[in-house]
């Protein structure tokens, strides 16, 4: 046995949904006393159902095996229409425990269904998850399975069809069979936000990212969760061995026999305690470290049905002892961003003391309102403007921060670093990696301008296009750094890229004190994450996104990360389709308000900078000034409003 090393991702195991169906039915019993049913499993996992029955819960299939006026939970997967009336009918005392991400799915096909919709539903026939999203409707809503059930499917009209998904489906899969449905019905209507929910793209999200680095890996679920049997398909897809367990008890040491890095997660129903004696099991065959990767720490919340508030006493005989292991699985303790800025700061100024500057202390101006064009009564009032001109960075943007501390944060392989991006932060890793002396592969999106490609080159790093858009360049990175064992660098979501973006605003309070404001244009997030986790709501940060590359804006609608199509002048550097996972999870706590413009607007300010300053910026960092001078912020009296100048990386030709 070789077991050197255990990774284990980030996020695993319990979900917000997931967390709330328990507590449910941990709540009606301890306040209804036993027995509470619940109609299927609440949730799909052994350990779960089993523990809830010693607790007095009884799992039923038939609502005839409920006896009148008991009280009855819904699972987490919902019901149909059917057995909701059913259910009123027997006067049931109900509780539902159905995922709010599966009731937003619900409420959209009783919708458009009253537009006179029908419906191509992606999923697994069985599934009770897609039995009662189909009890939706009586009739009217069609199961595709895979990409030949959509050529036979034959909807009764084609004018107004809509496609919904099962929300624990494989991301790949189901974005195949979408687009097969695509193809076939050119004119369907897809959901707003897709429908695959975040817990399960975050954790199919961390499996891509922990395959390339690990020998093999173990995830713990039962047999009956499609989430959990997905992450195991997943890993097995990117060309790495993959076993599902219940429990410790199945794994079996011929399976790691010659390897020596295990990755571990767990399905969004498997609760915390079963990873731990799954490491305990994986020590025991030799493991010596154990190590968490780098990944979104989830804080989402979904709030209890009305009724099911416990008194004094009920909560007090409910609640765990001190010291206890029990049901939800613990949450994983937050990411300390301000230690992880200090860090990061200190990195990089040991940088500078071991071989020169890298990463700059870049000018903070202050400038009168007026300078801008603004209103003189701004200036009588004593607003102040400062710039922070990020764009006179290493590689002519902010992105130097995070990608020279994500190369600083621990040893480099051989072979180098490896990044996606569509440019800015491409130029940024080939420059640190120059300074660094590693070799740099940059994989970038067909769509991102020639110039920032001849950039890379010049700065020694292989370039290589792949695809269309930034999803493509990723998974073309990730394909590679599985061959290469390259340090894989992301543009914006990883805890030292944000950390190193976060240096920003710790930079900005040692030049000019603590601004009333920051202004600062987003893409996937790390810059504003950075900045947000910095101030920590001691100063207003302000998001500026163009219209046509909202990702922060759609996200704070739906209440989660969620995919954008990107186009306009975005196309090319604020490019992400989806804001950070990390980002997200910062913003939710310290963003103020987030601002849409149009990219006329952004234009005109770029070209305001050029002529007026003679500043040389790409469009992203002209969005702060726009944002000022069509008025979509308005400066109080007296602020100090803080515009971040985030980069240069922009064809000269293209100023007016």
């Amino acid at each position: 046995m070789a077991i050197d090393d255990i990774l284990l991702a980030e996020p695993r195991g319990f979900c917000a949904g997931v967390d709330r169906a328990i507590e449910i039915v941990e709540r009606a019993l301890a306040k209804f006393g036993a027995p509470i049913y619940v109609r299927h499993e609440i949730v799909h996992n052994t350990f779960v159902v089993n523990d809830l029955k010693a607790k007095g819960a009884i799992f039923i299939e038939d609502l005839a095996d409920v006896p009148p006026g008991a009280t009855l939970v819904f699972s987490a997967h919902g019901v149909s229409k059917a057995v909701q009336a059913e259910a009123r009918a027997r006067g049931f005392d109900v509780f539902d425990a159905t995922c709010p991400l599966v009731t937003k799915v619900h409420v959209e096909v009783a919708k458009l269904a009253r537009e006179g919709y029908e419906f191509i539903m992606i999923g697994h026939k069985g599934h009770p998850e897609v039995e009662g999203t189909m009890g939706q409707l009586s009739s009217g809503i069609h199961l595709v399975e895979d990409v030949a059930d959509v050529a036979r499917v034959q909807p009764a009209q084609e004018r107004k069809l809509a496609v919904v998904t099962q929300t624990t489906l494989s991301v790949d899969d189901a974005a195949e069979i979408a687009q097969a449905v695509r193809q076939r019905f050119p004119m369907v209507r897809e959901p707003k936000h897709q429908d695959i929910c975040y817990a399960t793209q975050n954790r199919q999200d961390a499996v891509k990212l922990m395959s390339p680095e690990v020998d093999i890996v173990i995830v713990v679920g039962s047999p009956t969760s499609s989430n959990s049997n997905r992450l195991r398909e997943l890993a097995q897809r990117l060309g790495t061995e993959s076993h599902m367990v219940d429990s410790a008890d199945e794994l079996r040491p011929e399976w790691f026999e010659g390897k020596t890095r295990v990755g571990l997660t767990a399905g969004a129903s498997a609760p915390e305690v079963l990873v731990r004696e799954v490491i305990d099991r994986l020590k025991a065959l030799g493991a010596v470290s154990v190590r968490t990767m780098d990944g979104v720490k989830e804080t989402l919340k979904f709030p209890l049905p009305k009724g099911l508030k416990l008194d004094a006493g009920a909560a007090m005989a409910s609640a765990p002892a001190p010291g206890a292991v029990g049901l939800p699985g613990a949450a994983a303790p937050r990411i300390d961003w301000h230690a992880e800025i200090e860090r990061a700061a200190a990195r990089l100024e040991g940088q500078r003391e071991r071989q020169g500057a890298f990463v700059r202390e870049t000018p903070l101006w202050k400038l009168s309102p007026e300078v801008f064009g603004l209103p003189a009564t701004l200036a009588a009032s004593g607003v102040e403007i400062w710039l922070k001109l990020e764009h006179l960075q290493a590689g002519g943007s902010f992105k130097a921060r995070g990608m020279m501390n994500r190369l600083l944060a621990g040893a480099l392989p051989a072979s180098g670093v490896i990044v996606a991006s569509g440019g800015n932060a491409g130029i940024a890793t080939a420059a640190a990696a120059r300074a660094l002396g590693v070799p740099c592969e940059v994989f970038v999106p067909g769509l991102s301008p020639e110039a920032k490609r001849e950039r890379l080159r010049a700065l020694g790093a292989r370039v290589t296009v792949a695809g269309d858009a930034y999803a493509d360049a990723l998974a073309a990175c990730l394909a590679r750094q599985r061959e290469s064992g390259a340090l894989l660098t992301h543009a914006y979501d990883q805890v030292e890229v944000v950390a190193g973006a976060g240096t920003l605003g710790r930079e900005i309070e040692a030049q000019g004190g603590l601004p009333d404001s920051v202004l600062v244009s987003v893409g996937g997030g790390g810059l504003v994450g950075g900045l947000a986790a910095w101030f920590a709501g001691r100063s207003r940060v302000v998001a500026l996104e163009p219209e046509r590359a909202p990702t922060l804006f759609r996200a704070r609608e739906a209440g989660m990360p969620v995919d954008v199509e990107v186009g306009g002048i975005a196309a090319d550097s604020l490019g992400a389709r989806r804001i950070g996972a990390l980002s997200w999870d910062i913003v939710q706590q310290h963003l103020h308000e987030a601002l849409l413009l149009d990219d006329a607007a952004i234009r005109a300010a770029q070209s305001w900078l050029w002529r007026e300053l003679k500043l040389a910026v790409e469009p992203a960092a002209a969005l702060p000034l726009a944002a000022l001078q069509t008025g979509a912020y308005v400066p109080r009296p007296g602020e100090k409003i803080c515009l971040i100048v985030c980069g240069a990386n922009v064809d000269p030709a293209t100023l007016g």
